[in-house]
């Protein structure tokens, strides 16, 4: 059941109603692929391989870069449309970049400036299946709608309350928007009561044509501090994870144990997935020993922290297009790094799932390559380069397992 009460702009962060709290009760008893929802079919895989599969990738094409004329600034993840086209909404530069399927630059839709159509912080996009384009636009905050071939269509303003907890933390962890109008977003981590080591981060939602903001899940963390930093999450607790396919199909993160949730369209749980794989042990960095010149201090409030009672089992989530889950088994960044938090790991090792739940393979990804979006064994990625800029780079795998089937 879903608890819900109108909101009124400005005071959200206290009137967030819950949906599902991943607390003890989601990890309570040994089975640790229990159901989060009741009657929910789960799909339960085995201990999975240690090791990728055999797989290699054929770049088909990349751009951007520092390339002349194809500049980004601070790209977040793509929409993927049904024809393969990709759209790229820069956040910094107010732009939403077109891509054709062979790479092709086709420029941006909409532009800068505060009129209908325009961006002011283009932060998601979605297309539909009849190729419309859509955008989450936080700065405004409103849906922005192009037609098929790129003209302004409609826009329509958001109720400021989804993003006043934004604007009042001044973090944005992530953001989503689906082609039904429903809105997301994922709030920074908080600190909760009067004991600063224990906080909590949220996913919210917005539902098309609703007046109501809802928390699809909220996570208790255990949280450090530096003097140059806000409350951090300790390194290898639990966090959420979440992905919005192309189709509308979406796939949740953040319980104890190997397991996400599989919701619909209509934000319907219809699947849970999960696996008897152990995490992985604390890397160097998540305790502490390891950590850049900057952060010797959070480091050190790292490595006195107590560790985890239970460890993640994996850090990110990507949907693909043909229906598969794609689950990255790095953990989140052991500190601030906005590139690992929002495009994944460089070369990270992923489960693949196939629409059903059931395991179909492992892969690692090339060694720059941060896994953006999936259609069959096509796969489009983010990769940095020793300027920090960003190329939008396409490969096909090919794999004695068939990725696309």
């Amino acid at each position: 059941m879903i608890a819900r009460r109108r909101t009124a702009p400005g005071r959200a962060a206290a009137s967030i109603a819950v949906l599902l709290l991943a607390g003890a009760c989601a990890g309570d008893g040994p089975d640790l692929c229990g159901p989060v929802h009741a009657g929910v079919p789960v799909a339960r895989n085995g201990e999975l391989p240690a090791q990728p599969g055999d797989v290699t990738f054929t770049e088909l094409w990349r751009v951007a870069g520092v390339q002349d004329g194809q500049d980004l600034g601070t790209p977040v993840p793509p929409a993927l449309a049904p024809d393969r086209r990709i759209a790229v909404p820069d956040f910094q530069l107010a732009e939403v970049y077109v891509l054709g399927p062979d790479g092709a630059w086709l420029g941006s839709v909409g532009r800068r400036g505060p009129g209908p159509g325009e961006f002011d912080t283009p932060v998601a996009a979605a297309f539909s299946a009849d190729g419309r384009l859509h955008v989450f636009d936080f700065g405004k905050p409103a849906r922005i709608t192009f037609a098929p071939g790129g003209a302004f269509e409609a826009e329509s303003p958001i109720d400021p309350a989804l993003t006043a907890p934004i604007v009042m933390g001044g973090e944005l962890a992530w953001a989503g928007i689906m082609s039904a109008g429903h809105l997301f977003v994922r709030l920074g981590v908080e600190a909760t009561g009067l004991d600063p080591s224990r906080g909590t981060e949220a996913l919210i939602v917005l539902r098309a044509g609703g007046t109501t903001i809802d928390t699809l899940l909220a996570v208790p963390l255990r949280l450090v501090w530096g003097a140059r930093f806000r409350a951090w999450p300790v390194p290898g607790d639990p966090r959420i994870a979440f992905a919005i396919g192309p189709d509308g199909t979406i796939a949740l993160g953040g319980y104890t144990g190997y397991r996400f949730v599989v919701f619909d369209a209509a934000l319907q749980p219809v699947l849970q997935v999960c696996a008897a794989t152990p995490p992985a042990p604390l890397t160097p960095a998540e305790r502490g020993v390891e950590s850049p010149e900057p952060m010797r201090e959070l480091a050190a409030a790292i490595a006195a922290a107590a560790r985890p009672d239970t460890l993640a089992s994996f850090g990110r989530l990507v949907v693909g297009a043909d229906g598969t889950f794609w689950v990255q088994r790095e953990r989140q960044p052991a500190y601030p790094d906005f590139a690992g938090s929002m495009y994944g790991e460089p070369g990270a090792t992923f489960d693949v799932f196939d629409r059903d739940g059931a395991y179909r393979t492992t892969v690692r990804l090339p060694p720059a390559a941060r896994l953006q979006a999936v259609a069959g064994d096509t796969l489009w990625t983010y990769e940095t380069g020793p300027l920090d800029e960003i190329s939008i780079v396409a490969y096909r795998a090919q794999t004695l397992n068939a990725l696309s089937r």
